[in-house]
């Protein structure tokens, strides 16, 4: 991703890359849509071994994210 970011800030290009990479760039943005309009997004999924979500700051990081995120039972 930071190769890409920075071949197109130097002008090579365009590329598509998450929100999170761009927060410090000087480079023109622009929100992907659909033809209908529709905002293009993606799903995010969260990746652990089951014997870890036991751990205290597994936990805690899970309840946080239920938290952000009201509409997904990510504790169950």
């Amino acid at each position: 991703m930071d190769i890409c970011h920075h071949m197109a800030g130097k002008g090579f290009g365009w590329t598509i890359l998450p929100s999170l990479v761009l927060k410090n760039t000087d480079c023109r943005l622009e929100s992907l849509v659909l033809m209908d309009g529709t905002p293009v997004s993606r799903d995010t999924r969260l990746l652990f071994r089951s014997p870890y979500q036991h751990l205290p700051q597994v936990k805690r990081f899970m309840e946080y994210l239920s938290a952000l995120v009201p509409d997904h039972d990510l504790l169950s």
